[in-house]
């Protein structure tokens, strides 16, 4: 019997006995007498029963719970492996992680080095080969004479060094001995840094030789990469002589080899004006060598894929310490030149740059030396950067997770900087900043913008003058088929071939005239603009015509004279303008003309409306026009 059916006739029989009273006991007893018996047997032998329950169940449970605690066992001691692989497979990772990373590294290194070794052999392979065709180098070059120089300072001065040096070589017939170059050409004191004071390396490190040597050819430029034995080289100071290029002429003419240090700033300008064309075509010949295009191409598209218009802009800001001090003793030079704009505008920077028309909805790339930048000019050039909405990327955010630019020398990541700045959509710089000038001058040349945050003009104006100033002037479909149309021809002509200016038409007229299409063969920007006061301006003039040509000008004669003469005062208006501080509307031309003909315009505190520019017109011009430069920073 079991427990369950025993427990409730156990408490019956109980109940029973203690309801029975002894009347009844006998015949009870006769009554169940022999159940009596049966169920007395049975109730004495559940105490054993009980027992044996309790104890059948504490063996199950005990049983049970060593199973149980066996198998607790088994799974801590399963966690607890599962945690030591867990572990040994995120060490595991993360070595395997550090080791991918490193072998990338050392690929990339690999990589770099035989591309240079590429690069030195076929190199090499040239420079043992003749080919006349080419002119490039052959044994023959050693009987040749060459010319080779130093280069000094940092990236934007090695470059005006090297442009420097060829145009003196193309000057006096002889080869080019290409330089070393420096990688780092931080000036501690004004005194020059050249690969005597610094380390230096081949110009192959930092730029494209075969390509460099190859578009120079093509300009009847003899290159070398190979030097002429010390021994048979006669070393020159440039700085010894004020007219360097006609000692090297003269003086030194009979020696084969001559060394100079560095050239910069000692070619005369009139020399670079008339070699504007081979000075264009150097400067376009050095590429980044393959290594840095590397890099440069992955930057670039890194920049773009920031937005959809796969554009960006670069801002160069000079605020750096060493530029603060630079900056006081140049504005000081005792030599009567008014110098005020080397930091004008950096704190309010991004409000020059909205009025100067740079985009802000393309993401805009500060490059500056942060590690070195005046904190107090920093901050408050970010901020106005950033209360004038532009969507600013750091130069040193860009390099955080590159290892390789990160592990740039000084000119190197200068090149890289210089070079973003060539390809971007529009360029912002510090126009007494070589670097930025040398930019500015690049990106006039080819007709794309650029322009500078610190007004007044662009010293290194002095020294290389290639930039070209806008020139402005009015055509109207009034003044067809007057003498006025022989005048305009005239005056675009000197302007380009003469002046060497940017020409830009104010015009309003048909498409399909003769004057319209001189204009776009010569190179001429047509700007389609009609003045809306047009109408008005022409029923006012008409009133006393006659008497007002009579007495005060004859260009009351015709309302096109009239409406020509004064629709120079919508040039402030023209976006084809933004990028300029200063747009010249004048006649004929006589002789180059630049901002620094006029002390007066070196100033940048100027009023909207100058006459600083001294360019002779013609005695006879007809148009009697004013000599004016448009200041079109307010």
């Amino acid at each position: 019997m079991s427990a369950t059916s025993l427990l409730p006739r156990r408490a019956l029989a109980v109940a029973d006995w203690h309801g029975s009273d002894s009347s009844n006991e006998s015949s009870w007893e006769i009554k169940h007498g022999s159940k009596r018996k049966r169920r007395s047997a049975a109730v004495g032998h559940q105490p054993l029963s009980v027992v044996a329950l309790l104890a059948a169940v504490a063996v199950t449970a005990f049983t049970a719970g060593s199973l149980l605690g066996s198998h607790y066992s088994a799974t801590v001691a399963q966690l607890s492996v599962d945690f030591q692989l867990a572990q040994l497979h995120q060490q595991g990772t993360q070595r395997l992680a550090a080791t991918v990373d490193r072998l990338l590294h050392l690929g990339r290194q690999a990589e770099r080095a035989h591309s240079e070794a590429e690069q030195q052999g076929r190199r090499h392979a040239r420079e043992v080969r003749h080919d006349e065709s080419q002119l490039l180098i052959s044994d023959s070059m050693l009987d040749e004479p060459t010319l080779s120089f130093q280069v000094c300072n940092g990236f934007a001065n090695q470059r005006v060094a090297v442009l420097s040096g060829i145009i003196l070589a193309a000057e006096l017939n002889r080869t080019v001995i290409l330089p070393q170059l420096l990688l780092n050409g931080t000036q501690p004191t004004e005194a020059e840094v050249n690969e005597e004071t610094s380390g230096s390396v081949p110009f192959g490190h930092m730029f494209d030789v075969d390509l460099f040597m190859e578009r120079l050819a093509a300009r009847g430029v003899r290159t070398s990469a190979l030097a002429p034995a010390p021994s048979q080289v006669v070393s020159v100071k440039a700085g010894s002589y004020r007219d360097l290029l006609s000692v090297l002429n003269t003086t030194y003419s009979a020696q084969q080899h001559i060394r100079l240090d560095c050239p910069m700033f000692r070619v005369p300008p009139d020399v670079l004006t008339e070699r504007a064309s081979l000075v264009f075509g150097i400067m376009d010949a050095m590429q980044p060598s393959t290594r840095l295009m590397g890099m440069l191409q992955r930057v670039d598209a890194k920049l773009r894929s920031l937005t959809k218009a796969k554009a960006y802009n670069v801002l160069h800001l000079r605020a750096e310490t060493d530029w603060v001090l630079h900056c006081k003793r140049w504005e000081n030079l005792p030599d009567g030149i008014v110098r005020d704009n080397c930091k004008n505008n950096t704190e309010t920077v991004g409000e020059q740059l909205r009025r100067h028309g740079v985009n802000a909805q393309v993401p805009l790339l500060v490059a500056t030396s942060w590690a070195q930048a005046d904190k107090t000019l920093i901050s408050a050039a970010i901020e106005s950067l950033r209360a004038s909405n532009y969507n600013m990327i750091l130069r040193h955010d860009l390099l955080a997770n590159d290892m390789d630019l990160a592990a740039l020398s000084r000119e190197e990541s200068a090149l890289i900087d210089y070079y973003l700045s060539l390809n971007s959509q529009q360029f912002v710089g510090n126009s007494v900043s070589t670097f930025s000038a040398m930019l500015i001058m690049e990106r006039w040349n080819a007709g794309r913008y650029a322009s500078y945050y610190n007004g007044g003009n662009i010293p290194l104006e002095v020294f290389l003058p290639l930039y070209k100033m806008p020139w402005v002037f009015t055509y109207n479909d009034w003044s067809a088929g007057t003498e006025y149309d022989m005048m305009v021809k005239a005056a675009v002509r000197s302007a380009i071939l003469v002046a060497r200016m940017k020409p830009y038409c104010m015009y309003s007229g048909s498409t399909t005239s003769p004057i319209y299409s001189f204009l776009v063969d010569a190179g001429v920007t047509i700007i389609q603009h009609k003045p809306v006061w047009r109408a008005a301006f022409a029923k006012e003039v008409a009133r006393n015509r006659e008497h007002n040509a009579e007495v005060h000008s004859h260009l009351y004669a015709t309302d096109g004279r009239m409406v020509g003469t004064f629709q120079r005062i919508d040039i402030p208006i023209l976006h084809e303008f933004d990028q300029y501080h200063y747009v010249l509307f004048t006649g004929r031309f006589k002789r180059l003309a630049s901002l620094q003909d006029g002390p007066s315009c070196l100033s940048s505190q100027l009023p909207a409306l100058l006459s600083c520019i001294s360019v002779t017109l013609d005695e006879v011009d007809e148009l009697h026009q004013p000599l004016e430069s448009w200041h079109l920073s307010p």
